[in-house]
């Protein structure tokens, strides 16, 4: 049996990880990380990923620019609307 490649997804939100599960299940093992640090260990022992980014985390967000930098053949996916919750959050 093959093994499939590892996708990894920044976020904190065990809903959106369990969803991505069910859409990748058969063509992605994928590694739920939750803190920046914790990425920045695991991109250093795989060199290059493909990272989905749940951009409503405001961590991420402020690390998002510094990924890109330093982990160029990290191929990055980002997800959601940094403004959406700021919008809702106003009304």
């Amino acid at each position: 049996m093959k093994q499939l490649p590892t996708c990894l997804a920044l976020s904190a939100d065990r809903a959106w990880i369990q969803r991505l599960k069910g859409y990748l299940d058969s063509i992605a093992a994928l590694r739920p990380v939750d803190s920046v640090a914790r990425l920045d260990a695991l991109l250093e022992r795989m060199k290059s990923a493909v990272l989905l980014v749940d951009l409503r985390a405001e961590e991420t967000r402020k690390h998002l620019a510094e990924i890109l930098k330093t982990w160029p053949d990290t191929a990055v996916l980002a997800f959601g609307n940094p403004m959406a919750e700021e919008r809702h959050r106003a009304e």
